[in-house]
């Protein structure tokens, strides 16, 4: 009886550890975002229980890493199946923020409180319909580089998706452990022209309309509790543009 049950345990102990190295192998030959009880498997990026805590791995992109665009050198980020440029677009002709841009064929930003330096830091901040350059289509070009685009409402749910909801994934002042890196850029409001919210919030255009006068957009907010959202506000504000690879 005793060398049976013995034979048994053998059996099951080299049954787990087939089991073990068959999915490890699996895992790392697929090279999917996967990574198992909190072991890095080619540095990718982690799927596991969801009450255990969640680390983001970047992993090592095929992608070009910095982009050449009027000038300006923009870094690239691989999160997930996406690739982002890491920084907040800044191209155009600066404009007051008491008046609104115009489709005139030149590219106008507003930077926050009217000071280039701070566009240079931050980015420029876009009316919707500048930004998409005056087109309506979910995942137009706009202002961003050729074979770029501005990200749709879809593609900003994939983003979340990554980082499990979780704002201080994605901003500088966070743990950024993505690499994203976003600014609290604030933003130009749209019915005075006056600029808020500097430090305290970012807010990045989708290319997804919600109705005429309105458009989707990610919301990171400084604090950690409801630090992120996906919502909607009129096209007339000013706010940030990061642009994703087509």
């Amino acid at each position: 009886m005793f060398g049976k049950r013995k034979n048994q345990n053998l059996s099951l102990t080299v049954l787990i550890i087939t089991s073990i190295i068959i999915i490890f192998n699996s895992k790392k030959s697929t090279g999917t975002e996967t990574i198992i009880y909190r072991e890095k498997v080619n540095c990718t990026l982690k799927i596991s229980n969801q009450d255990q805590p969640h680390e983001i791995v970047k992993k090592k992109s095929k992608f070009t890493k910095t982009v050449i665009y009027n000038g300006k050198t923009y870094h690239t980020v691989e999160i997930g199946s996406q690739v982002w440029l890491r920084e907040n677009l800044d191209v155009g002709e600066m404009i007051p923020g008491n008046k609104s841009a115009g489709n005139n064929g030149i590219i106008e930003k507003y930077c926050y409180d009217n000071k280039q330096e701070n566009c240079d830091k931050y980015g420029g901040l876009y009316q919707w319909d500048e930004a998409m350059q005056y087109g309506k289509t979910p995942g137009a070009r706009g202002i961003c580089p050729e074979s770029w685009h501005i990200p749709t409402f879809e593609e900003l749910q994939t983003l979340l998706a990554e980082v499990y909801n979780r704002g201080t994934a994605l901003k500088l002042e966070g743990t950024n452990s993505t690499g994203f890196s976003a600014l609290l850029a604030g933003y130009r409001r749209n019915d005075n022209g006056t600029f808020r919210n500097l430090s305290t919030i970012a807010n990045i255009w989708s290319s997804t309309e919600n109705n005429s006068s309105g458009a989707y957009y990610l919301y990171l907010f400084k604090e950690e509790s409801a630090a992120i959202d996906l919502i909607w506000n009129s096209k007339v504000n000013g706010f940030s543009v990061r642009c994703i690879k087509d």
